[in-house]
């Protein structure tokens, strides 16, 4: 292939992926699109110096955007280790880990000082004393 129609190869698989702004620096997408426009500076006038190892890394990119191996090797159980299915865990980890970070940071320092010297109490009544 020659590098316009390498270029224009990478740019059908860039658009597969769409650029996920939660996982800012994360994002698969984003990755392939800034590698993309590393190697191909000059669009399709870039001259591509191993044109095979493009070649290469562009068929295992689409590997990756068929889910080839997802449908060559499909999982007998569609749930994970906790019995979730996949887009419970997805949920379950963007909403948990993008949350608990942004709570941490809106305490601030006076709150964040107070509820590790507050002393807990126990609201539970006493047990009976044996006679």
């Amino acid at each position: 292939m020659a590098g316009a129609n390498l270029y224009r190869e990478y740019m059908k698989i860039c658009s597969v992926w769409r650029a996920d702004p939660v996982r800012s620096g994360k994002c698969l997408g984003e990755y392939v699109r800034r590698r993309v426009a590393e190697e191909f500076r000059h669009s399709e006038q870039t001259v591509v110096p191993d044109a095979e190892l493009c070649t290469r890394r562009l068929e295992s990119l689409r590997a990756v955007a068929s889910d080839r191996y997802a449908k060559q090797y499909p999982r007998v159980s569609v749930s994970s280790a906790t019995g979730l299915t996949r887009a419970e865990c997805a949920k379950v980890v963007v909403e948990n880990l993008h949350t608990a970070e942004g709570a941490e940071q809106e305490k601030s320092l006076l709150a964040k000082l107070k509820e590790r010297l507050s002393f807990k109490t126990d609201t539970s009544p006493p047990a009976e004393r044996r006679k």
